[in-house]
């Protein structure tokens, strides 16, 4: 097992690119803590400490029950790692499979609106919005993994990062990007959590990017067409026709919410207690000797 002064590491729960994340417990405190550990110091380009690191900034500059909490950033001779909270709710990938009820989804896509207007009120872009960075703390919904996370000044000309199947168009085209391009990709993630599936699939990178960028934007299953509007300004293919904020976004989950539960319920008749011909017409005869 890998080896981090001050942590008592279990088990590797995951792996990206250039790291690994583990189980692990903080010496002195005994805290439970999920160790994100980067791959040998020696076999990586200076680029990819530097984005390690301000990883690690960028979580240290950021305070919200929707955001994942960082509790150490750990400089080691061959490793560095990253001590962030551990999270054993489930992603939101796992609740789309099991299905999500429309006032779930809306509660969830409000509390997630609400993650990234903070991120956005400092600066900062996630650039990887997807349910598999979505765990859960009981009931609530927090983004996790920055490791794609940018300043909004560096973000001017930066390297595409992110998911092909929830990238903006101007994210998979290399263009600068800002908050709108989170929008975007929490306009995918709604898409995927009403209809069961994502609004663009392809297996080919390149294709999918194109299919961002030109296709017409799909149309909801019938049970949730009420989130069409929402759903078409937040994947519109121009970051200027999406809304103006994250925080415009919370407001709109929260009207559909409640305009859901103000809608009246119909409530179907059973076709065992629907009433037959020949009953009404022997009601109908009764009341007209009644009244002769």
């Amino acid at each position: 097992m890998i080896d981090i002064p001050g942590y008592i590491v279990h088990e590797e729960i995951g792996a990206g690119s250039h790291a690994r994340v583990f189980k692990a417990t903080q010496a002195t405190l005994g805290r439970g803590v999920a160790l994100k550990v980067l791959d040998e110091v020696e076999s990586l380009e200076a680029a990819d400490v530097e984005r390690f690191v301000l990883e690690a900034q960028i979580l240290a500059e950021l305070s919200h029950p929707g955001v994942v909490q960082v509790h150490d950033l750990i400089f080691g001779a061959k490793r560095h790692a990253i001590a962030i909270e551990h999270i054993d709710g489930g992603t939101l990938s796992d609740r789309i499979t099991s299905g999500l009820s429309r006032h779930k989804t809306l509660r969830i896509v409000r509390k997630l609106a609400l993650a990234l207007s903070h991120l956005h009120g400092r600066g900062i872009v996630h650039r990887d919005l997807k349910p598999d960075n979505i765990l859960f703390k009981g009931r609530e919904p927090v983004i996790t993994d920055f490791g794609s996370a940018t300043r909004i000044e560096y973000a001017w000309g930066a390297e595409v990062a992110g998911s092909p199947h929830y990238m903006s168009p101007e994210q998979a085209a290399g263009e600068p990007v800002d908050g709108r391009s989170d929008l975007y990709s929490l306009g995918v993630v709604l898409f995927e959590m009403l209809a069961g599936y994502r609004p663009f699939s392809c297996a080919n990178a390149e294709s999918l990017a194109e299919l961002h960028r030109e296709a017409p934007i799909p149309k909801l299953p019938r049970r949730a067409d009420f989130a069409q509007p929402l759903i078409d300004r937040l994947l519109a293919k121009s970051a200027v026709e999406r809304p103006v904020s994250a925080l415009a976004v919370a407001h709109e989950a929260d009207r559909l919410r409640r305009q859901l539960s103000a809608a009246p319920r119909v409530v179907a008749i059973r076709p065992k207690h629907r009433p037959s011909l020949r009953m009404i017409e022997r009601r109908r005869s009764v009341s007209q000797q009644s009244t002769a």
